[in-house]
């Protein structure tokens, strides 16, 4: 079950959704994180846990290891400028939220060279939570 500090009255909705506000994911283009709320899948199987957020079965589908995406996103280089550093913080501090809320995350590129990427867990109630942002990948 995911760690919940009960002290904390704000929802975890609200939560995600304050850490995503001005967040950037930089790839060929940039893109906004913007938080994702879905339902609870039939099945903990890619197409199941896709579907529960609206997502095409019939889309190419690619598996990412969570820790090398926020690897990249949460380096910081010491050539970074001020709004690289606070975006690589603001990174650090969104794959903490999405450790301590969400069970067995996971990373999906979907499609080929337009890629939406989806970092998703489950919730204590099931459903299946967690951010998306656009890429290109060339």
């Amino acid at each position: 079950m995911p760690k919940h500090d009960s002290t904390n009255s704000e929802s975890f909705g609200t939560r995600l959704q304050r850490t995503c506000e001005g967040l950037n994911f930089v790839s060929e283009t940039d893109s906004e994180v913007v938080p994702v709320f879905g339902g609870e899948p039939r099945s903990n199987s890619i197409s199941d846990v896709l579907a529960a957020v609206g997502v095409s079965p019939s889309k190419h589908v690619t598996l990412v290891d969570p820790e090398q995406l926020f690897s990249r996103l949460t380096t910081k280089k010491e050539w970074f400028s001020e709004g690289q550093r606070a975006n690589a913080a603001s990174f650090k501090a969104l794959k903490v939220l999405l450790d301590e809320e969400l069970n067995e995350l996971k990373v999906f590129k979907v499609g080929k060279i337009r890629v939406t990427i989806y970092v998703l867990g489950s919730d204590r109630e099931g459903k299946i939570v967690g951010v998306k942002m656009k890429a290109v990948e060339t």
